[in-house]
């Protein structure tokens, strides 16, 4: 099966640009992973960049954002915008081999040894 969004390599940064055609200044913006708020940021020219600097598997997941205004003390809300897939691929071989020697050790396959810096 395709992605159907954005597909990240492991470890490389990305963001999530979230914007309106809003004509009240100021506002905010609410970045959601699936149902939960992840992030706020106050909108600046009636946008806000979530920056990620290194992608992992946890950053995978379905992304929208939710414009918010407070105006004469009342808060308006937008509805969710449509969802952005984020999709992370590859992993860092270094870590899957310190994890996997990890555990080797721990089920007593190999001593316990130490890594020295190259």
């Amino acid at each position: 099966m395709e992605p159907q969004g954005p597909v990240i390599p492991w470890g490389h940064n990305f963001t999530i640009i979230c914007s309106t055609e809003s004509q009240y200044p100021g506002g905010s913006f609410h970045l959601f992973r699936e149902s939960n708020i992840t992030r706020s940021q106050t909108a600046v020219r009636h946008s806000a960049s979530f920056s990620f600097p290194e992608a992992h598997c946890s950053h995978e997941g379905n992304y929208s954002c939710v414009y918010e205004v407070i105006l004469s003390s009342r808060t308006f809300r937008s509805s969710s915008s449509e969802p952005l897939v984020i999709t992370v691929t590859g992993t860092d071989v270094f870590f899957v081999f310190v994890l996997l020697i990890f555990k080797m050790v721990k089920m007593k396959f190999l001593k316990p040894f130490l890594f020295k810096a190259i």
